[in-house]
């Protein structure tokens, strides 16, 4: 497998992992724990709301994301937005203030930087 490839499918895992995040791992439906006891009966898991989802993986790229960010925010923030948001490449774009291209040049530059830096480290 490719470098690139490799760090494209921990780039997903990373971007689903942080989705997970704020939701404590529920996913989808967004619908609130009392909503669902109401509804379903029952009671809640002890200790739930305490417990957030581990993946090391996913932490690893967290960090090299955190990482960038100190030495180019514009290319850390193009990353967090095209793994972490659902939308079309243009509103990604326009989210982010910039033109289509540079979206992508900026996407394409940072995770450059995380292939080279997990060469560094492995």
């Amino acid at each position: 497998m490719k470098i690139s490839d490799y760090v494209e499918k921990r780039l997903i895992a990373w971007g689903q992992w942080y989705a997970k995040m704020g939701d404590m791992g529920l996913g989808y439906p967004h619908r609130s724990v009392e909503g669902r006891l109401k509804d379903e009966g029952g009671v809640l898991p002890r200790g739930f709301g305490s417990r957030i989802p581990i993946c090391d993986e996913a932490e690893e790229i967290e960090a090299l994301v955190v990482e960038l960010h100190r030495w180019h925010s514009r290319q850390a923030e193009a990353l967090r937005i095209e793994y972490l948001d659902i939308d079309t490449l243009y509103s990604k774009a326009k989210k982010m203030g910039v033109s289509r291209n540079t979206f992508v040049t900026q996407r394409d530059l940072a995770k450059a930087w995380i292939e080279g830096r997990m060469k560094a480290l492995y």
